[in-house]
């Protein structure tokens, strides 16, 4: 079933590539001969409605009020000529009158059931326009919405240039024929539904249907610019687009000509034709399958199982069987060449046997260059020979060794039990020493707190003698001070005493003039002799306070030389104090050196305790290790025996 199966499903694959290419050929064929026949009937239509739009636009442009028009677009009587004008043109189907000064600004614009336009002209445009202007002749195109907001159908339009009587530019005319009349005449050249198309928008300006434009809108896609054809359905219809591109003057497609057939015959025969080759090629794989099975089980199938039935016997080791298989010269070949495996395998399995039973010395032949299992028979007897060689070698030196290890054992034992008793003593003895140790470590801490004490009063009383001799120096500075206020105001004193001379001396002229006088400087005299009163007694008071004055004056200075000395004897006090500071400083630091020497001391006298103890319980270790290894080289020594004993029973080449 496998040998049907496997190339069905490879087979089927490649036929349906071919089928669906083949089909596909057939839809781009057909739907290049439709593209082919729509463009024919769009072009054929617009050119069939061409002499209308000529005629209309040869009309426009033999009316002499354009021209007064665009020389004075105020002229309201030319205005209403071309008013009446595009009255006329709608019965010829046109739906846009439009014109343009020299500078594609709209002067007048007419639409029927349109939106107007905006001004000035689009740029896309105005290259057509001046081609216009240049060879005077009539220029056709297709026009959209452009800027505006509203969306109307695609129109085809034409342009010229208008002229004055010196053939000069002055404006442009622009016609747009009414769009329905060419799309009603491609639908009926083609017998389809034909569509206008807005994609930007995506609303169908103009239809042929309007009841199946509203069932296929939704089904439309958004982006037509790379599609030709498109194929969708609709409320259970197939429908078939033509997608004809309708491009402005500069090739920008500006709406899409839809060119709608009923395709749900087509998909139906292209269904039934795909059904039609499905079955045809499982019909032709499947029987040449059963063909071939029939012939193949036959002349290959049955000899291939007494194939596999002799290679399973050889498999589990049955190699007295033949292979006696009547088929084609390929297989009686493949018989032969399995039976002469089979008698090989045979030589091969007894020689292996005599191996096994411990013959290394079996005859092996080598039939060719490729009798790579009588290569590895070889092989094998050699090198399991040398191998036996070698292990009985080894078997002696084992002997010899484990009985040297015994006899070594024997004397380590005997040294690690004399180092055991060495490093007990030793132990007992770095034991005193450790607490010799740690008593003057002890003592050394007690010592370095009490010269901290030391230091710490020595500090106290030099900051108590620094702070003294602060004080003394603010009260030196002071008694300095009121002696300077002293001297000033025996000073301001002097100067009362000269006033008091003074005014003593002018009382006394007063008393002399006062009695020169007589009667009349009586009581001037009076008054004189007050003054002098007076100034004897300031006199005598100024006389007290400069012996009071002179009496400060010594005892501030006998102060400031007593608080000199107070400063000098408090500086030589704070200098010892520094001095003890330092000498308990230093003492201290010996101190600290002492107890971390002796600290040092003790952890080493402990780790020389410690590594006593483990040198201890090394040699106890090692002295176990040596029985065990005296125990290890006597269970060697009978292993080397037992394997020499066992070599012998192997028979060796010569």
């Amino acid at each position: 079933m496998g040998m049907i199966c496997l190339p069905i499903l490879l087979l089927l694959p490649v036929f349906f590539s071919i089928y669906d290419q083949g089909t596909e050929a057939l839809k781009q064929d057909r739907n290049r001969t439709m593209h082919i026949a729509d463009t024919i009937a769009l072009n054929g239509a617009i050119s069939s409605q061409q002499p209308r739009i000529e005629k209309a636009l040869t009309n426009v442009l033999n009316t002499d009020e354009l021209l007064n028009f665009i020389e004075n677009p105020k002229d309201s009587s030319s205005k209403m000529v071309l008013d009446g004008l595009f009255l006329s043109l709608q019965e010829q189907q046109i739906v846009r009158f439009i014109v343009y000064d020299v500078n594609y600004r709209i002067l007048l614009q007419h639409a029927r059931n349109l939106p107007p336009y905006f001004s000035p002209l689009p740029n896309n445009l105005q290259p057509l326009f001046r081609m216009a202007a240049e060879d005077f002749e009539f220029h056709f195109f297709y026009r959209g919405p452009g800027r505006a907001t509203d969306s109307f159908p695609v129109v085809y339009s034409v342009t010229t240039v208008i002229t004055d009587d010196n053939d000069n530019t002055i404006g442009y005319v622009e016609l747009a024929l009414d769009s329905a009349l060419w799309i009603e005449q491609i639908a009926e050249l083609t017998t389809n539904t034909v569509m206008l198309y807005d994609s930007t928008r995506r609303v169908i300006n103009y239809s042929t249907n309007e009841e199946l434009s509203n069932r296929l809108l939704p089904a439309l896609p958004e982006d037509l610019q790379n599609s030709s054809f498109i194929q969708t359905t609709a409320q259970s219809t197939d429908f078939l687009a033509d997608i004809l591109p309708l491009s402005a003057p500069n090739e920008e497609a500006i709406g899409h000509l839809l060119v709608i057939s009923d395709a749900t015959k087509f998909v139906r025969a292209e269904k039934k034709r795909w059904l039609y080759g499905l079955s045809i090629t499982l019909a032709i794989v499947l029987l040449s399958q059963i063909l071939a099975l029939l012939a193949i089980s036959k002349g290959i199938i049955a000899p291939i199982r007494e194939v596999i039935a002799f290679a399973a016997a050889l498999a589990s080791g049955d190699s007295s069987s033949s292979l006696q298989a009547q088929a084609s010269k390929e297989l009686n070949e493949m018989s032969a060449a399995l039976n002469t495996m089979g008698a090989h395998i045979q030589e091969r399995s007894r020689q292996a046997k005599a191996i096994a039973e411990g013959n290394l010395a079996v005859q092996i032949d080598i039939y060719s260059d490729q009798d790579v299992l009588g290569k590895a028979l070889t092989s094998i007897t050699d090198n399991i020979g040398s191998i036996i060689r070698n292990i009985s070698d080894k078997a002696d030196n084992l002997l010899q060794t484990s009985r040297q290890v015994s006899a070594l054992s024997d004397d380590l034992d005997i040294s690690s039990r004399i180092i055991e008793s060495r490093t007990q003593e030793l132990e007992v003895s770095f034991a005193s020493v450790t607490t010799n140790l740690q008593l003057i470590a002890s003592a050394t801490e007690e010592m370095s707190a009490s010269i901290k004490e030391i230091s710490d009063n020595t500090k106290t009383s030099s900051q108590t003698t620094h702070e003294a001799k602060q004080i003394a120096k603010k009260s030196s500075d002071v008694i300095e001070q009121l002696s300077k206020v002293v001297i000033s105001i025996g000073k301001a004193n002097e100067s009362i005493t000269e006033f008091a001379d003074q005014t003593n001396l002018l009382a006394l002229n007063a008393t002399i003039e006062a009695a020169r006088a007589g009667d009349a400087g009586k009581g001037f005299a009076v008054v004189a002799s007050e003054v002098k009163v007076l100034a004897s007694q300031s006199m005598n008071t100024a006389h007290a306070i400069h012996t009071d004055i002179e009496n400060i004056q010594k005892f501030t200075t006998e102060a400031v030389s007593a608080a000199k000395n107070i400063s000098t004897v408090i500086e030589s006090v704070n200098e010892s104090s520094l001095i003890i500071t330092a000498a308990v400083n230093e003492q201290s630091s010996v101190a600290n050196n002492i107890s971390n020497n002796i600290s040092i001391a003790h952890q080493r006298t402990t780790g020389f305790s410690k590594n006593i103890t483990d040198i201890s319980n090394s040699a106890t270790v090692t002295s176990e290790t040596m029985v065990a290894l005296n125990t290890s080289a006597q269970e060697l020594e009978s292993i080397a025996t037992t394997l020499r004993n066992q070599v012998k029973s192997f028979t060796l080449k010569s």
